[in-house]
C-alpha cells in the first residue's frame, strides 16, 4: 500500500492572503459597524468656558469628579438627582456641592468661581457632561417662575447677552426666552452627548457617565412632579412668536434639534398676536414691540440668522438625541474627537480601532456634519433651517459600506486567482481534493479496498489490463520508449 499523498489547501502565498483577510476584514467591519464616528471636538476657548475636563486644553490637574449633568433652569434636574440616587449614584443637585460621583446642575454649566446659588466646585472639574433636555415650552414657561432679572442677572450677564434685560421696562418673558436659547446654544456648541428628561433611562445614564458598577434596581419610585412650582399656563409657539419672533425661531429650531416635534403648528402662518405675553399669564398688555399685531415679520436677523445643524443619529438608547463629541488621546500624545454616546457592550476605543475610523473619514466626502455646529443660511423658514444640514450622513454611511464591500470583493477575487486549489475545490469532490493515491502497480490495485461483491475489482482488473494491452501495443509500433510507457501508465492509473 503506498502511503497517501495530502494536497495542503492552500500554497503558502495563498495562506499568507487568507490570514491578512482573517486579520483586517473583522477590523473594518468593526469600524465600519460601530456606533463610534470620529466628530470635530469643541475649541479650547470654548470649553474653557465651562467645567469639562479637558487635557486637550490644559484642565487635566483641575479632574474632580466623574458626572455633571446640566441644561437651563426648570429642566428637572431636581427630578434627575432624585431618580439617579435612588438607582445608586451619589449626585446633588444645584443648592449643595458635588458628591462623590458629581452633580446635576443647571449653574455649573458655566465655570465660574463667583457663581449664583451656595454650591461651589473650588475650581475643580467634571469628566463627563451630559446635557439634559426638557420639552422647550413647558421648560420656558417654567423658567417664568426663575428671578431672570433680579437674584440671576449678574451670573447670566457674565455668560450670555441676555439683551432684552437691558430694555426698558425689561420684560420677564422676552428676557426668559432669551436665556433658554442662548444658554441652550453654548451647550449645543460645547457637543455635550444630550437625552430627553421624558424618554432617558436610568441606567445609560450610568453607562454613559461610566459609572455603571454602581446602578442597581431600587425599591422604591420618586415623583415626576418633584420641585414642581405653580406659573401661568403653557406658553404657545404663537405667543413665543409675538414675545420675539427671531428667539423663537431659534426656540424652534432648537426644539427640532432635540427631537421634540409639533406637527399640528405651522411656523409659516404665524402671526402676532394684539398683546405682549407675560409670565403672568394676563392679556391686557400693549403690543409687543417686536411683533405687530397680526404681521409675520421677518427681520435682516431672521433672514441671515445661523441655522443650529441637526442632530446627527443617536446610537446609545432611548431618549438620547445627540451622541456629542469626546476627547480621545492616542498613545502618540494627540487628540481626536469621537462620539460620546455609542451602543451597549460596544468595546473600548482603541488607537488602532481610531485608525480605521480616520481611515474612513479620509475618504468620505466633507459634509455639514464635520463643520462646525452652526453653518450660514440664507432661508427665513426656520424648518428649513433645521432640515438643511447634515444632508450627507446617509451618503457617507453607503459609500463606507460600499467600499468595505469592494475591498472584500477584490480581496477574495485576488486569493481566488491566486491559488488553484481553490478553483480545484469547487470542481472536485471532496475526497478526491483532500487526498490522492498513487498505485504502482496493479498488485495495488487488486489489493485496495472493494465492496465484498468484488464489482469494483473486477473493473479495476479490466482497466489495468487494458492499460497493459495499450503499453504493448505503443511499444510494438513506437520502438517501446520506456519514457513513453511510463507516462502512459501513470496516466492510465490517474484515470482510474
Amino acid at each position: 500500500m503506498v502511503p497517501v499523498e495530502a494536497y495542503d489547501l492552500a500554497s503558502p502565498r495563498t495562506r499568507f492572503l487568507g490570514l491578512l483577510l482573517a486579520i483586517q476584514v473583522p477590523r473594518v467591519f468593526a469600524a465600519a459597524g460601530s456606533s463610534v464616528k470620529i466628530c470635530d471636538l469643541p475649541p479650547c476657548e470654548l470649553v474653557v468656558k465651562s467645567r469639562l475636563t479637558s487635557e486637550r486644553c490644559g484642565r487635566a490637574a483641575s479632574r474632580g469628579w466623574p458626572l455633571l449633568i446640566t441644561g437651563t433652569p426648570r429642566s428637572a434636574t431636581v427630578y434627575t438627582t432624585n431618580l439617579l440616587q435612588i438607582h445608586g449614584m451619589q449626585v446633588q443637585n444645584d443648592w449643595a456641592n458635588p458628591r462623590r460621583d458629581g452633580s446635576v446642575s443647571w449653574i455649573f454649566a458655566f465655570d465660574d468661581v463667583h457663581n449664583y446659588g451656595p454650591a461651589r466646585t473650588q475650581g475643580k472639574t467634571f469628566d463627563t457632561v451630559l446635557h439634559q433636555i426638557r420639552e422647550p415650552l413647558v421648560s420656558i414657561t417654567s423658567m417664568c417662575t426663575e428671578p431672570v432679572l433680579t437674584d440671576e442677572l449678574d451670573f447670566l450677564r457674565r455668560h450670555i447677552l441676555l439683551e432684552s434685560s437691558h430694555e426698558s421696562p425689561a420684560q420677564g418673558s422676552r428676557a426668559t426666552l432669551e436665556f433658554w436659547v442662548e444658554w441652550q446654544l453654548f451647550l449645543q456648541q460645547m457637543r455635550f452627548p444630550t437625552y430627553q428628561i421624558e424618554q432617558v433611562e436610568s441606567r445609560d445614564v450610568f453607562r454613559m457617565a461610566h459609572l455603571q458598577q454602581y446602578y442597581h434596581e431600587p425599591s422604591m419610585t420618586t415623583s415626576s412632579s418633584t420641585n414642581s412650582r405653580k406659573h401661568r399656563d403653557k406658553f404657545t409657539w404663537q405667543e413665543l412668536y409675538t414675545i420675539d419672533p427671531t428667539y423663537a425661531a431659534k426656540a424652534w429650531n432648537l426644539a427640532h434639534y432635540y427631537g421634540y416635534s409639533y406637527p399640528d403648528v405651522n411656523f409659516d402662518a404665524l402671526a402676532c398676536l394684539d398683546y405682549l405675553p407675560m409670565c403672568n399669564n394676563t392679556r391686557d398688555n400693549p403690543p409687543s414691540i417686536k411683533c405687530p399685531p397680526g404681521t409675520h415679520p421677518s427681520p435682516p436677523s431672521l433672514q441671515n440668522m445661523t441655522a443650529v445643524s441637526k442632530s446627527v443619529a443617536v446610537n446609545g438608547g432611548k431618549g438620547w438625541v445627540d451622541v456629542g463629541c469626546v476627547e480621545y488621546k492616542k498613545r502618540d500624545g494627540t487628540f481626536v474627537g469621537v462620539t460620546g454616546v455609542k451602543r451597549e457592550n460596544e468595546p473600548d476605543v482603541t488607537d488602532e480601532f481610531v485608525e480605521q475610523l480616520l481611515q474612513r473619514k479620509q475618504h468620505t466626502p466633507v459634509t455639514s456634519r464635520n463643520s462646525p455646529p452652526f453653518h450660514t443660511s440664507t432661508s427665513s423658514d426656520p424648518a428649513e433651517l433645521s432640515n438643511s444640514t447634515n444632508v450627507g450622513l446617509d451618503s457617507e454611511l453607503s459609500f463606507g459600506s460600499v467600499l468595505i464591500l469592494a475591498i472584500l470583493a477584490l480581496t477574495i477575487a485576488a486569493v481566488m486567482c491566486c491559488c488553484k486549489r481553490w478553483c480545484q475545490l469547487c470542481c472536485r469532490s471532496w475526497h478526491h481534493y483532500f487526498y490522492r493515491q498513487v498505485p504502482s502497480d496493479e498488485t495495488d490495485i487488486e489489493n485496495s479496498a472493494v465492496p465484498e461483491d468484488g464489482s469494483i475489482e473486477m473493473k479495476g482488473r479490466q482497466r489495468a489490463g487494458a492499460g497493459q494491452d495499450r503499453v504493448r501495443n505503443y511499444g510494438d509500433a513506437g520502438g517501446g520508449d520506456p519514457a513513453a510507457n511510463l507516462d502512459l501508465n501513470v496516466q492510465t492509473d490517474a484515470d482510474w
